[in-house]
């Protein structure tokens, strides 16, 4: 079985540790590291190969967008094999509750069968 590495990024560090919470519990999943901004994410990635990367648009110091931007030039040309982009506003919230970690764990899960 494949092994893979996680990189969640998202300033909401209660979101953050849910998500890795169910990651870290999968056998497919190897490393599950996390960040709380995009200057964190960047640094990261220099210094880790990852497999996957979840990563929140909207962030302090540089957004999603602005990871991605980064992390395909230069020295930080480390995007990873799968990334997921995703921004939670109130809608999203009210369908998914509390259980937007459950889904977007199941998410990525349907990505790598």
């Amino acid at each position: 079985m494949a092994q893979y590495r996680v990189l969640i990024v998202d300033d909401n560090t209660s979101f953050t540790e849910s998500v890795r919470g169910y990651f870290t519990a999968e056998e497919s999943i190897s490393q599950v590291d996390a960040a709380a901004d995009g200057r964190e994410a960047l640094e990261l990635m220099k210094a880790n190969r990852y497999d996957i990367l979840l990563l929140d648009l909207i962030m302090p110091h540089i957004d999603g967008l602005g990871v991605l931007d980064a992390s395909g030039k230069g020295e930080a040309a480390v995007f990873p094999s799968l990334g997921f982009l995703f921004a939670v506003g109130g809608e999203v919230v009210d369908v998914f509750g509390n259980h937007l970690d459950v889904f977007l764990f199941h998410l990525v899960l349907s990505f790598l069968i």
